[in-house]
């Protein structure tokens, strides 16, 4: 008898606990076959409405056509990123969202790297070996950098200036030259080095090799490790400068080279191959006189790059337009809710970039 109470007991006990946890926390299986049905769509097909924009179904690619194609690229506080913030606060209020703003932010203040950030665009670009023989340069303008004010010819060089000494060495021989500045691995501005691709574009990791990845997340005082092996620390005469020393440099070599008369520099990364590039940005943003700046493929600056080691002129031109407007230097994030029911006074964070590279 002392058994089977203490059975009967313990049942009741558990199953009021039971009780008490999905009072606290009611599954919505409605609300939950809400969810598959945005993302799968009525007839359970990946993507429902896909491009098409169909009403039922993921509205992913929908939103990455808006932004990426329609909108393009969105450099921060340029004009493509102050209309693609403009088309996401409606898109945002279309989909039911509540206290959908634009939350202004000032670029020049919270100690951020390169202080203020103008408005700057591409409104043009062209770029192209006319000498020894025709190769058009696929390239793209470095962000918060000058125009060419027309169509500019002349021979390229190489030139690594990272020193006094460097500076003293060219002085007097760039006037009228476009200048390839890109160190390679062996810390030259010879040819980068490419090697041939033998992994996949894309794959994804085992279990051993996310385990493996943990310790690298650990900040261990190097340099930025990009994509495809990444940039590493300094390497060459500046490896050893302190950020003040290199920011000092960095101001002197720009006034060099305007000083100098240089055309224009161009500059290439091992990280992209096969046509990829990566753009980058000025130093000094709000500088309107920057002296116009390309980053080009990597197989295009290797072709000019041994041509010269061989002794051979090259002979490039281009036509580089970009815009300022330093006139409103604040930014903004775009800011939405979804107001709980169960949990009103609780919050849920979810965000990512709306910026991106040009």
């Amino acid at each position: 008898m002392r058994r089977r109470t203490t059975l009967t007991v313990s049942f009741f006990l558990f199953a009021s606990l039971l009780a008490i946890a999905q009072q606290q926390e009611r599954v919505d299986l409605n609300v939950i076959h809400k969810i598959k049905t945005a993302e799968l769509g009525e007839g359970g097909g990946f993507g429902g409405g896909g491009r098409g924009g169909g009403a039922a179904g993921s509205k992913v690619m929908d939103t990455m056509y808006q932004l990426t194609d329609h909108y393009g690229p969105r450099l921060t506080n340029s004009p493509q990123f102050r209309r693609a913030g403009d088309w996401a606060v409606g898109q945002l209020k279309e989909w039911g969202m509540s206290n959908v703003h634009l939350e202004k932010w000032a670029t020049g203040t919270g100690g951020g790297r390169g202080g203020p950030i103008p408005s700057w665009e591409i409104t043009g670009y062209s770029g192209a070996m006319v000498e020894p023989t025709y190769m058009p340069i696929i390239g793209v303008p470095v962000a918060w950098t000058g125009s060419t004010n027309g169509s500019v010819t002349g021979e390229a060089v190489l030139a690594q200036i990272q020193t006094q000494a460097d500076m003293d060495k060219f002085h007097g021989k760039l006037k009228g030259k476009i200048v390839l500045n890109s160190a390679n691995a062996a810390g030259t501005v010879g040819p980068l080095d490419l090697p041939f691709p033998t992994a996949p574009l894309a794959r994804r990791y085992t279990d051993t090799e996310l385990t493996d990845l943990v310790p690298e997340l650990l900040p261990t005082g190097g340099g930025r490790g990009g994509r495809g092996g990444g940039r590493g620390g300094r390497g060459g005469a500046n490896a050893n400068m302190t950020p003040e020393e290199l920011q000092a440099f960095q101001t002197k070599l720009r006034s060099f080279v305007k000083d100098e008369g240089v055309l224009l520099t161009l500059q290439a990364t091992a990280r992209g191959e096969s046509g990829t590039l990566f753009g980058g940005g000025a130093q000094n943003r709000m500088d309107t006189t920057n002296l116009p700046q390309v980053s080009i493929t990597a197989e295009h600056y290797n072709r000019i790059a041994r041509l010269l080691e061989h002794n051979v002129p090259v002979k490039l031109t281009f036509d580089i337009k970009t815009q300022f407007d330093t006139s409103n230097t604040d930014s903004f994030n775009v800011v939405a809710e979804i107001p709980g029911t169960t949990k009103p006074n609780e919050l849920v964070m979810v965000g990512g970039h709306f910026d991106s590279w040009h």
